[in-house]
């Protein structure tokens, strides 16, 4: 793609009296492009300093960041700070020999052998399970102890009798093994299964705000408090089943590959290490070549998971557009097709509207009915007529508001009703349509209580 030539970036320290270059060990921001982190390896002895060029002061330690070639085309990037001795921590802790739980199932005692391990959420392939080779035969034991290691697979359809595999659900610990036919049969015994370690957290309550990690758990040498200075992302909670069968046609038809737009959106879900809840691909949408459409180009718009009752819309991070775009990329993208991920763009839309209630019901409790199912309406996960969340350029009509207003109990008429669009009161009456592959952003309805007219 013609891209506009990016300047050479490069940091340095000040050693004493001298800079000296700094590595790059990792580069999120694609050289101060996009948000991200920028990790440096420092020279082994950083000796405080003045530089030559700055006014008389006590010695410090300096970093300094220079453009040795090119320039920013557009503004300046912005640094949001500077952080020493940080590391990436996950928020998971780590489970060490377990023996799994059998389940109980007498209506089907002929099918594969499932047990359960006792904490959850647990994350994907960390699961490491042993198997005793010896199936409790052994009364006098004579013979030496031993366990075989069993591999954990997507799905056992694919193997044979003699393959030691088994497959986990993630998010009520149930592990299933193979019927001697797809995947082997574990030997009956008692706590023969046995997890060697896996990993358990993450979540929507693992999604914490900046600030709130402020404790040590165990103690280390030198270190004397821990903190994030920034929110942590990536934790969601498992999918709901509607959510689940709502897609289940279009996974059919796109069966793991895209060719279709559409088939971008609905893959970008199984981006491994995103944290998405929906997604939109339009073919053409170069975020860098805005209005013109670029052939060979299919760009991604995503959407993170987020909590209703927010006033912000969402804004998916760095490591989600990567993951995303690299996913795409090298899993389902045809060869030829350059995918590239960006947020969406969303429209503030709110509703005043003149409502007549049952003055036989709490006024405050149906207006907060009211409101609740006008926001849930416009959300852009749970939105639209389908609960399946707002179209991607849908348009706002006044009288699908007016409908879900009536449907409230205790609502008994909607005498009047006005959009405002980005902060631009219309016409009553008067729907709005929202430019293509654009979302809504609900603010809070105005909901004016009157008396019915004769």
């Amino acid at each position: 793609l013609p891209l506009a030539p990016q300047p050479l970036l490069r940091w340095d320290v000040l050693d004493g009296g001298r800079f000296r270059p700094a590595e790059v060990v990792r580069d999120e921001t694609r050289g101060l492009r996009a948000s991200g982190t920028v990790e440096l390896r420092l020279p082994r002895t950083w000796a405080p300093g003045t530089p030559p060029t700055a006014r008389p002061s006590p010695p410090l330690r300096w970093l300094r960041l220079q453009v040795a070639q090119g320039m920013f085309t557009v503004a300046p990037p912005l640094v949001s700070g500077l952080r020493l001795n940080t590391v990436a921590a996950t928020a998971a802790r780590t489970i060490f020999d377990e023996p799994l739980e059998p389940i109980q199932d007498p209506a089907n005692p002929s099918e594969r052998r499932r047990l359960r391990l006792s904490q959850v959420p647990i994350l994907a392939g960390t699961v490491v399970i042993e198997v005793d080779d010896d199936p409790g035969m052994d009364l006098f034991g004579t013979t030496e102890e031993g366990a075989s290691p069993w591999q954990e697979v997507p799905s056992l359809a694919a193997y044979g009798p003699d393959d030691h595999v088994f497959v986990v659900d993630y998010d009520t610990g149930v592990v299933t093994f193979g019927d001697g036919v797809n995947g082997a049969a574990v030997p009956p015994g008692f706590r023969n299964v046995r997890a060697v370690r896996y990993r358990v957290g993450g979540g929507a309550a693992g999604a914490v705000g900046a600030g709130a990690v402020n404790g040590v758990v165990t103690a280390r040498p030198f270190v004397t408090g821990v903190g994030n200075p920034f929110p942590a992302t990536g934790g969601a909670d498992a999918e709901p089943d509607e959510d689940v069968m709502r897609r289940g046609v279009g996974e059919l038809r796109s069966r793991g590959r895209a060719v279709a737009p559409a088939d971008y959106g609905l893959l970008a879900l199984r981006a491994p290490g995103a944290s998405i809840a929906r997604a939109n691909g339009v073919p053409g949408l170069h975020p860098d070549f805005a209005g013109t459409p670029i052939p060979g180009v299919v760009g991604v718009l995503v959407v993170p998971p987020f909590e209703a009752g927010g006033t912000e819309p969402p804004v998916p991070t760095a490591e989600t557009l990567r993951a995303v775009a690299g996913y795409l990329s090298r899993e389902v993208a045809p060869a030829g097709v350059t995918v590239v991920t960006g947020p969406v763009a969303y429209r503030r839309i709110g509703v005043e509207a003149r409502v007549v209630l049952d003055t036989g019901q709490d006024r405050a409790a149906v207006l907060a009915r009211a409101a609740d199912a006008v926001t849930t309406y416009l959300d852009p996960l749970r939105g639209g007529e389908n609960g399946g969340g707002w179209p991607f350029g849908g348009a706002v009509r006044h009288t699908a508001l007016v409908r879900r207003l009536l449907a409230v109990d205790g609502v008994l008429a909607v005498s009047g009703l006005a959009l405002t669009a980005d902060g631009l009161r219309l016409p009553p009456c008067t729907d709005h349509a929202i430019p293509p592959d654009d979302l809504v952003w609900p603010e809070r309805p105005l909901l004016i209580p009157v008396e019915e007219s004769a």
